[in-house]
């Protein structure tokens, strides 16, 4: 029984991903295809493309000052942990949706305003940005469990392990993005130019 419920976790966990993965893949290739259509359907789109496009241009930005961006994080991620509970996963998974669109949505845009398609998309696939959807994931599994498994703590001895990748996750993302944001920045800008 203890093997298939971990299995039961890491299937999740896979199955989660590959989505994750897929999603974005649609969503660079809309974009990609259609982006008028793309900058319309995508919520908060365009308005994270300018925002994202302004700071690899000047510096300036939410992307580069922990001030600006953690307030924003704390938010996505309590509103994630918020509709995870209240829905066993589903309107998380909504949420991860909507953020995984307008991310991909500039990644995508990135991509077509370079010369170098391949490199300028799978630079501004940011290693923080990929630890906070694994992060996301692995908490959404987490917080799934008391509406699936209907009880108050479904949680055991085994789920620290999942709890401890979560908060790894959330500390890298914000770790690497102090740490990484200006190398990044120099990288885009040089390859928008």
């Amino acid at each position: 029984a203890l093997l298939s419920q971990v299995a039961g976790a890491l299937a999740a966990f896979r199955a989660a991903l590959l989505w994750a993965i897929l999603f974005s893949a649609a969503v660079v290739a809309f974009t990609l295809a259609f982006p008028e259509e793309a900058g319309r359907a995508i919520v908060r789109g365009e308005l994270y493309r300018a925002e994202m496009f302004a700071w690899i241009e000047t510096g300036v930005g939410k992307e580069g000052s922990l001030r600006l961006f953690l307030p924003e994080h704390t938010l996505h991620l309590a509103g994630f942990a918020l509709l995870a509970v209240a829905s066993g996963g589903y309107l998380g998974l909504a949420l991860g949706a909507a953020l995984l669109a307008y991310m991909n949505f500039f990644v995508a845009s990135l991509a077509a305003a370079s010369g170098d398609r391949w490199t300028a998309g799978l630079t501004a696939w940011f290693p923080w940005s990929v630890s906070r959807v694994l992060a996301f994931i692995a908490l959404g599994v987490l917080l799934a469990r008391p509406l699936l498994r209907r009880g108050p703590w479904p949680y055991e001895a085994r789920h620290v392990r999942w709890w401890a990748l979560a908060a790894l996750g959330i500390a890298a993302d914000v770790g690497l993005k102090v740490a990484l944001a200006p190398a990044f920045r120099e990288r885009l800008l040089e390859l928008m130019r």
